[in-house]
């Protein structure tokens, strides 16, 4: 059995900012963007899930740089939807966030 790999970066150290981490409306593309410059090596997850508990489908993460990303979604239900952010093993700074539709 192979060991899950363990990793080196600091969640704390991540940050994320713009208008998509608080609210959207439906059908439109909201985005955010995470800067893990100072917050060393590690894996980035990133995982919405909608009013019905189901993933939301339409979630795309893009890197621009080494240390910077840009996540784009489009929720297609009201209702309260629910943001994760991991980097490694840690969820980062406001993660989960809630946004309200």
């Amino acid at each position: 059995a192979k060991s899950l790999r363990r990793f080196r970066g600091d969640a704390s150290k991540v940050n994320v900012r713009g208008p998509g981490l608080k609210k959207a409306r439906c059908n439109q593309t909201q985005t955010f963007t995470i800067d893990v410059k100072d917050a060393g090596h590690a894996m980035l997850c990133v995982g919405m899930v909608a009013p019905n508990g189901l993933p939301e489908p339409e979630l795309m993460v893009k890197k621009n740089n080494p240390t910077q990303y840009t996540v784009s979604y489009k929720v297609v239900e009201a209702g309260e939807h629910t943001l994760c952010i991991r980097f490694g093993d840690e969820e980062v700074p406001g993660s989960p966030f809630s946004i309200a539709t």
